[in-house]
């Protein structure tokens, strides 16, 4: 168990990282606790966040031998080195050679960091600004030092990792630069990785992977077993997400004939003409039954987001001439009907992709819900904004009170990468109200058209190593990856090498041990994961035995705990859990003098108090 102390009043932000990281990692953890109240024997670490040397309550905690991890305020941030000498602490540089695991978060990468001499203020209105510090910079900015008193060690930070993580993720460069692109959307230009170069980097899930390296290395140093809730089901790596977008069903229509005429391809326009009259099935662009066909061979569900707009609807909106061409190029007829249909009952999620202009109106949304709805017959769980037009205070609003769970338009459009630096669901946060907002992100990774050649639409060679470049990085830090190939690309005809790209991801995928599912699946177990509430930890006097108490609030299926444990104790030992639960997997390993068991459970019941008990034998 670690505890979680603010050495000055927490901002509704610090608040909100603090929960999505803590969660993220999966380690039991009390919020507000006061140090000086702290039994190191069942807390054995604290977090600090604000100060940038620890406080006499924390020195108390340290003379008790406990762990304390400090993050600065970035306000606060000093150079400490000689302070801390002149306090008395055994001062050694934080260095990849005496910590375990250091480099599993990738600090040779250099991390976005937030420091007070990037600071400013102008019109009386402040201002954070990000530089990317490199790995030769570590030492001489004091960024990470590590400090024994007594038996107590102190971590001390000079990354304030929370600022950094709340400015990347709310893609707050891009906000206070407010400049809005020809379609509406902010501009992603200015997003600050991508003025960088540096969007095919999660650096959030950097953060969460540096702080869990500094967690894992304090109960390491202590020889005390830690234990984790792994990110994905049934021990898997990392998951994927399968997407569709559904923006047109025909090739051939009386409006591109038009198109080609006025452009002078009257070739084109000629030879098309007869392929209008054909029916939906043998059009290009009807390729569902090939996705389809394609993903059960895998065994793999995905989410198709499809308009929802009748001609009633289109033609008493009055801005649809300001469209341009840019609108869903169909209409929920009987053949679009009948195909959401099918979809549904072979166990597809079908989501909304609200149209063009419904992104800043909850009206539209929500009569674009119901239509959807009325069609499968059930609830309508995620919706991704069509050409991703998003307002950050307007879009997220509208959809949470249309009673959506989760959105996926936080993503580049024009390439791929990780806009928000994260590659894992999160709420979203509204930064006009300080608060967070009851949605779901589940942020886009990699469009199609994002790695398609400028020149022809055509999936290159290089298409393809973005693609798995993208895939190794978010499989390295237990991501979730989230593709979205719009049901044209399956046309070889138009978009050449669409269809064999798409199915190489997918054996990628299964080779790797993937977790593939369904959008609306996928933000239910993670919910129910981290819905899980650590009640105690209490080890017995000789260390022979440890116990973990623990409350489920949803059911969750085949959830895996890992324990990191002294190397004593990874073939000596044994594991039981009350009440009586199916462990349908278990594995132990070693790992760099540490050892490592995995167990995955069947079922958890909602509503149910565990007791997780690990004994030396």
């Amino acid at each position: 168990m670690i505890g979680l102390h603010y050495a000055q009043e927490p901002t509704s932000e610090t608040e909100y990282v603090f929960e999505l990281i803590l969660s993220t990692i999966g380690i039991p953890f009390l919020k507000n606790v006061e140090p000086i109240k702290i039994d190191p024997i069942t807390t054995p670490l604290i977090i600090t966040y604000g100060k940038c040397l620890p406080t006499n309550d924390v020195h108390d905690y340290l003379n008790k031998g406990g762990c304390v991890i400090n993050i600065p305020f970035y306000k606060n941030i000093i150079e400490s080195k000689e302070i801390l000498k002149k306090e008395g602490y055994s001062i050694s540089i934080f260095k990849p050679s005496n910590v375990y695991g250091f480099l599993k978060s990738n600090m040779n990468l250099g991390l976005p960091v937030i420091y007070p001499f990037f600071y400013s203020k102008t019109r009386s209105r402040e201002k954070l600004f990000l530089k990317f510090i490199s790995p030769s910079k570590y030492e001489n900015q004091n960024l990470l030092e590590l400090t024994y008193h007594g038996d107590g060690l102190f971590i001390g930070s000079g990354l304030d990792i929370i600022s950094s993580v709340f400015y990347v993720l709310t893609c707050t460069h891009e906000r206070n630069k407010n400049e809005l692109d020809e379609f509406g959307r902010l501009n992603e230009s200015n997003n600050l990785l991508l003025e960088n170069n540096k969007q095919m980097t999660p650096w959030v899930n950097h953060f969460i992977m540096f702080l869990e390296d500094l967690i894992k290395f304090c109960f390491r140093h202590k020889n005390i077993p830690l234990l984790q809730k792994w990110y994905w089901p049934n021990n898997h790596d990392f998951a994927i997400w399968l997407s569709h977008d559904i923006d047109e069903v025909k090739k051939f229509t009386f409006k591109k004939i038009a198109a080609d005429a006025l452009n002078f391809k009257v070739k084109d326009a000629i030879s098309g003409l007869p392929k209008v009259f054909k029916n939906y099935h043998n059009d290009p662009y009807w390729t569902f039954e090939k996705i389809l066909a394609l993903e059960k061979k895998f065994g793999y569900p995905s989410t198709f987001f499809f308009g929802a707009l009748t001609t009633t609807m289109k033609k008493q909106r009055k801005d649809r001439k300001d469209y341009k061409g840019l609108e869903i190029a169909y209409m929920l007829d009987k053949n679009v009907e009948n195909i959401i249909k099918i979809m549904y009952k072979r166990g597809y999620e079908v989501g909304l992709h609200g149209s063009f202009g419904s992104f800043i109106s909850e009206e539209r949304l929500q009569n674009e819900k119901k239509l959807l709805e009325q069609i499968v017959k059930s609830r309508t769980s995620g919706i991704r904004q069509h050409y991703l037009r998003l307002d950050p205070v307007k879009t997220w609003h509208a959809q949470a009170a249309c009673g959506f769970e989760y959105d996926s338009t936080v993503g580049f459009s024009c390439s791929a990468g990780f806009r928000a630096g994260l590659c894992l669901p999160y709420f979203v946060y509204d930064l006009e109200s300080s608060s967070p907002i009851n949605l779901t992100e589940l942020p886009l990774i990699v469009m199609d058209r994002g790695i398609t050649s400028e020149d022809n639409d055509e999936f290159t060679d290089n298409a393809g190593k973005k693609l798995f470049q993208l895939m190794k990085t978010v499989k390295n830090c237990h991501g979730l990856l989230s593709i979205l190939w719009h049901n044209t690309s399956f046309d070889d005809s138009t978009y050449p090498g669409g269809y064999e790209l798409y199915k190489k991801a997918l054996q990628w995928g299964k080779k790797n041990h993937a977790y593939f599912d369904t959008g609306s699946k996928i933000i239910k177990w993670w919910h129910a994961r981290n819905s899980i509430i650590w009640d105690s930890y209490s080890p017995n006097k000789n260390r022979t035995e440890f116990t973990w108490i623990f409350r489920t609030f949803k059911e969750i299926n085949k959830i895996t705990f890992k324990l990191q444990v002294p190397e004593e104790l990874v073939n000596n030992h044994k594991i039981e859990i009350e009440p009586s639960c199916k462990i349908i997997s278990k594995k132990s390993e070693k790992t760099i003098n540490i050892g490592i068991i995995s167990i995955t459970i069947e079922n958890l019941k909602k509503s149910q108090t565990y007791k997780l008990n690990l004994k030396k034998l």
